[in-house]
């Protein structure tokens, strides 16, 4: 909380003057010149420790603008790296791509591999049969 103390001689009655104090547009009472002028004195010490210099000021606005920097830096780099795994994604679903193809076509060549052994072998029973047919013709 700001205090604001404002000083000033009040004219009171029979042209007599008093020092009299406002804090925030209130009158809190007479003090005494010695006594104001002490307390402005606290004031003015506590003020130059909070006051922010030109130098302070200059240093925070390097600092923010270092800061701004860093991240602009920082934000471009970020941008190139998700552009390269963007990059990186699209190969890998591509090659993702070409992998199920060729499993396809390696399960269609199984499939007909399959066939091919299933056919040679009930070619292979016939002969067999056929065989064994011209065995019994021979002894006969």
């Amino acid at each position: 909380m700001w205090l604001v103390l404002l000083h000033r001689k009040e004219k009171l009655e029979k042209d007599t003057e008093k020092d009299v104090v406002f804090v925030e547009g209130e009158v809190i009472g007479g003090f005494t010149p010695e006594l104001y002028r002490t307390v402005i004195a606290i004031v003015d010490m506590r003020m130059a420790e909070i006051k922010v210099t030109r130098q302070d000021f200059e240093e925070l606005k390097g600092a923010v603008r270092e800061l701004a920097e860093a991240l602009k830096e920082a934000q471009k780099e970020t941008r190139q790296e998700v552009a390269r795994l963007d990059r990186a994604l699209a190969e890998l679903a591509e090659s993702h791509r070409e992998t199920r193809e060729e499993l396809k076509a390696l399960a269609e060549s199984h499939r007909e591999t399959r066939e091919e052994l299933k056919a040679l072998a009930e070619a292979q029973k016939e002969t067999r049969q056929e065989v064994a047919r011209l065995d019994r013709a021979l002894a006969e």
